[in-house]
Order: C-alpha cells, then structure tokens, then sequence
C-alpha cells in the first residue's frame, strides 16, 4: 500500500486522518477530554504538548503538528511533567496550505528552533502500521490539555482517556464516546494514538471537531 504524503517547504509528511469526535463545539471550535485521567509525572504521552490555547504532537525531535484551525501563533511551546516545565520556541508554525475549514484538511505543523533532547516523540504511523491502527473498532487513546466540564475549568493539566475508533476512513477518523471520554475546548490539535503489538505508540490522527 502506498501511503499518500504531503510535501511542504522541503517536509514530507504522511498524509494523516483527521479525528472527529462525538463532542458538541464550543464557540471558537475548540475540544476538549472529557472523563480523562490526569497524566502522571513523566506520564501518558510525554510527546503531548500545550500551546496557545490548544494541543499539538512532537512527531520528530524538531516537528509537532497541531490543528489548523488552531492558527500559527504558537511561538512557545511548553513540555509538561517532566521533573517541571520546559518551553521551546518555534521556528516557523505553517497551515495546509489547502485548508477550506473542513474536517479533512485540518492540519498544521510547527519546527522548532532546535531539537529536543530527552523526551520521547509519538511519530506518525506508516505503511503496514496504518493498516494495523486505523481500523473500525480499533483501540485507540485521545491526550490533551483541554477543559473537562461544561463550566470551562480544569484545562491546561495533561488528560488522556481510551475510546475506540467507530469509523476510518481515509483522511477522517471518527471515535465513539467509550466511557464518556470525548475530546473539548483545548484538545483541538492533539493526538489520536495507538499502539502496536510491540507496545509502542503511534500518532494515526489529529483532533479537529
């Protein structure tokens, strides 16, 4: 199977899904984990990380992608629960250039300044991975650093909850809401992850709406 990529100022990236959860939008289209578990010093997803008043992924050492819709005015970002806080500054943070405000094209990317040492990266999954993760009824884990009540408090602290995916197809993901858990203000951005047979993690998605 040949895996469709996407070619932008010198980066070739996987063509990801893009995650559709079963949450209503609030009114600046942001998401959120609701029903989550607060992740743990150096916890759940340590490639997860927060920024302005969204969530995105560390996919490589020097690259983490995030939402469209989102924007490019991300110029910090912050590493949470890892023996304290770490901020990165961005190099560059660029839409599709394709985006039309649909569920499909809703992706960004950022480049850092410099690489990041000593913390692990989530990278996108490929090839015969995809065929593995993305699949109907499929496990998979929703981590961001958005609100958990319809009150608007609780964001900016790590959550991840499990779901399953209820449909995927190419470029769109759709998750069911297994125990509750679904996606608020503040995930926009963040990862839908799987795992492998041989334990490790997988980015296969990116929350949109």
């Amino acid at each position: 199977m040949k895996i469709p990529t996407i070619a932008h100022r010198g980066l070739l990236l996987p063509a990801l899904s893009i995650l559709v959860l079963p949450a209503l939008a609030s009114a600046d289209g942001d998401l959120r984990i609701s029903n989550g578990i607060e992740a743990v010093e150096c916890g759940f997803g340590p490639s997860v990380v927060q920024i302005s008043g969204c969530t995105g992924t560390l996919v490589h050492p020097q690259l983490m992608l995030c939402a469209a819709h989102c924007g490019t005015n991300h110029s910090t970002i912050a590493f949470k629960g890892i023996g304290g806080q770490l901020h990165v500054q961005t190099e560059r943070c660029e839409i599709n250039p394709g985006y039309d405000d649909t569920e499909t094209t809703d992706w960004a990317y950022c480049v850092l300044k410099q690489p990041v040492e000593g913390i692990p990266t989530t990278p996108i999954a490929v090839g015969c991975e995809v065929l593995q993760l993305a699949v109907n009824g499929a496990p998979v884990t929703q981590c961001g650093f958005g609100i958990t009540n319809d009150s608007g408090t609780g964001g900016g602290v790590k959550r991840f909850g499990h779901s399953q995916i209820e449909v995927a197809n190419i470029g769109k993901i759709q998750v069911n809401d297994t125990n509750g858990v679904v996606a608020c203000p503040g995930d926009s951005g963040g990862p839908l992850l799987a795992q492998l047979s041989d334990g490790s993690w997988r980015t296969i998605g990116i929350t949109s709406t």
